[in-house]
């Protein structure tokens, strides 16, 4: 409203002439703002879909041991230290802690 204001004041139109002159303003602003804010998206949704995929990278046995063989192939400990979530993310949280830790 202060913007239409001062359109009014500057061009010396009426409140109308104001309001178009303003239109016109925003669409020029608007234009190119997804370009501009895609770099916010990008790191939202890629800090998402790192804090989603961290779960099961350090807590789930068959997606640790898939990733074991694909990318780190380190030696697998014994099934009797493997029975719970947590024993099975100390074994993946050797690998895992710099990745999070820099996603973090």
């Amino acid at each position: 409203e202060v913007l239409r204001r001062h359109i009014m004041d500057v061009d010396n139109v009426p409140y109308a002439d104001a309001c178009r002159t303003f239109a016109t303003i925003e669409v020029i602003n608007k234009k190119g703002h997804y370009l501009v804010a895609l770099p916010y998206k990008i790191g939202i949704f890629s800090a998402t879909f790192v804090g989603i995929a961290a779960i099961p990278m350090v807590f789930h046995l068959p997606t640790i041991e898939w990733f074991n063989v694909w990318a780190v192939t380190t030696d697998v400990p014994e099934m009797k230290d493997l029975e719970t979530p947590l024993e099975v993310s100390i074994w993946s949280w050797n690998w895992m802690e710099p990745p999070l830790g820099l996603a973090s």
